[in-house]
C-alpha cells in the first residue's frame, strides 16, 4: 500500500471507531446490562470454562504490577 492509501485507511477506521464509541455512550445502563446478560447466557449455553488457571493469574498480576510502574 502506498503511504497515502494507508493514511486514508487509518482515517476511515478512526471514523468508524468514533461512531462505535458514540453509539456505546448512547446506550442506557439497562441496554448494556441486557447485552452483558446475553453474552453470559451464550457462554454458559456453550459450556465455556470460566475458571482461570494459576499461570494466567500470575502473568496478569505481573502485567498489572509493571503497568503501575512498580518494577
Amino acid at each position: 500500500m502506498k503511504q497515502q492509501s494507508v493514511k486514508k485507511f487509518k482515517r476511515r477506521w478512526a471514523k468508524i471507531n468514533e461512531f462505535q464509541d458514540d453509539e456505546l455512550r448512547k446506550l442506557s445502563i439497562r441496554q448494556k446490562l441486557y447485552q452483558l446478560s446475553s453474552i453470559v447466557r451464550l457462554a454458559m449455553g456453550m459450556q465455556l470454562d470460566f475458571s482461570e488457571d494459576q499461570e494466567k493469574r500470575k502473568v496478569r498480576s505481573r502485567w498489572i504490577f509493571l503497568k503501575r510502574g512498580n518494577s
